[in-house]
């Protein structure tokens, strides 16, 4: 169990929650308050929840898109466990995404060339060699 896992459990859908609350349940939890303060933390640089007060006297609550984001991560949850009891069959349909980005890390560079859509039926390759000069 991760510190952000014990912080989202506890948000209310609307309203806010006893940061000492939060604290209460990590620690039983065993999780120490100083991994929860940065899983606050980094939620609240995220966006995802607003914080009133300090300490443990302060609340909670999830703004507009952190509500949207847990109910996709609840959502995609529900499914998990539905597929795994067989509740939601799948379709047979695998999907692949791959996305590229490049950057001052990536490698070698892709040659202009190497990026030229392939050649259709209808169109003959282009000739990239230079014909061998005719014997005498």
């Amino acid at each position: 169990m991760t510190p952000r896992t014990v912080v989202e459990a506890l948000l209310p859908p609307a309203g806010a929650v006893a940061l000492g609350e939060v604290y209460a349940v990590g620690n039983l939890a065993g999780i120490a308050d100083q991994p929860l303060r940065l899983a606050i933390r980094r939620m609240i640089e995220a966006g995802d929840v607003v914080q009133e007060g300090r300490g443990r006297a302060g609340t909670l609550a999830l703004t507009i898109a952190g509500s949207q984001r847990l109910q996709r991560d609840r959502q995609s949850l529900a499914l998990a466990f539905a597929q795994d009891a067989g509740q939601a069959p799948w379709d047979g349909l695998w999907r692949l995404v791959a996305v590229t980005v490049p950057g001052a890390g990536s490698p070698t560079p892709v040659p202009p060339s190497a990026s030229k859509p392939l050649p259709t039926q209808d169109e003959p390759p282009v000739a990239t060699a230079k014909p061998a000069a005719a014997a005498a």
